[in-house]
């Protein structure tokens, strides 16, 4: 199915099982179709706090700037899929889709999840550093080889004792996947308070969206929110959207 289908039939709440793990794969996978589902979304919420006149002029303002992409790519379907999100919402009376209305956990998961950026080790290329393990290991990370970062910050546990190479892993872990082995491993640092730990918190509650463990979710943002930790606000956010 083409992806402005996939949006189109996701914002009337019509996907099918299949259409939806299609959907929440590419959520996760593509950035521009995240960048798509974002300004859709954007949209949604305009007409939820304009008058029909203000929202005419935004939505024409909309079509104006989504012609050409910021890369100089035309982008066709955008504007027809708003147009027709519009034509639908006016002929209900302006009906109000609320975005977040029955979102899954993995949905929620696509939606929230940012990778960590590599804040400890930068990367020269070029230099001496391409001969140590710790090199290849972030070397890896920023370029998403996740099963080859894995391997080498398991080896360097090994070789040294650093907090930041165990949150690295568990970074890795959730984004190859392996949310079980990320949850365990967030879990660690978080107990042995680690560097770190905070950061960890709040990814410990994505690996949870991401094992579609909406209960385990709740109890780590509840604690994040409770303790203005990091990311209190996207937490506090999701909240919002789990419980209602």
């Amino acid at each position: 199915m083409k992806k402005e289908e996939l949006l189109h039939k996701y914002f009337l709440e019509e996907l099918s099982q299949e259409e939806h793990s299609e959907f929440t794969t590419l959520l996760e996978k593509d950035a521009e179709f995240k960048e798509q589902f974002d300004f859709e979304r954007s949209v949604q919420r305009a007409i939820k706090s304009k008058k029909r006149k203000e929202l005419q002029e935004k939505i024409q303002g909309f079509e104006n700037e989504s012609n050409i992409s910021p890369k100089g790519k035309v982008i066709i379907w955008r504007p027809l899929l708003i147009a027709a999100s519009i034509a639908l919402l006016f002929s209900l009376g302006i009906y109000v889709f609320n975005p977040f209305k029955n979102d899954d956990p993995l949905r929620l998961y696509a939606e929230s999840y940012q990778k960590y950026p590599n804040t400890v080790f930068p990367i020269t290329r070029g230099s001496d550093q391409n001969k140590s393990t710790e090199f290849q290991a972030f070397e890896a990370y920023e370029m998403n080889n996740d099963a080859k970062a894995i391997e080498l910050f398991k080896t360097l546990q090994k070789e040294q004792s650093a907090d930041y190479i165990d949150f690295y892993l568990g970074q890795s872990y959730l984004n190859n996947d392996q949310a079980l082995e990320a949850i365990t491993q967030f879990q660690e640092i978080i107990s042995n308070q680690q560097q770190f730990s905070e950061e960890a918190q709040w990814y410990l509650a994505l690996a949870y969206l991401k094992n579609e463990d909406a209960e385990n979710a709740i109890k780590a943002l509840e604690l994040i929110h409770s303790k203005k930790g990091y990311k209190a606000e996207e937490a506090e956010k999701l909240l919002e959207v789990l419980k209602s």
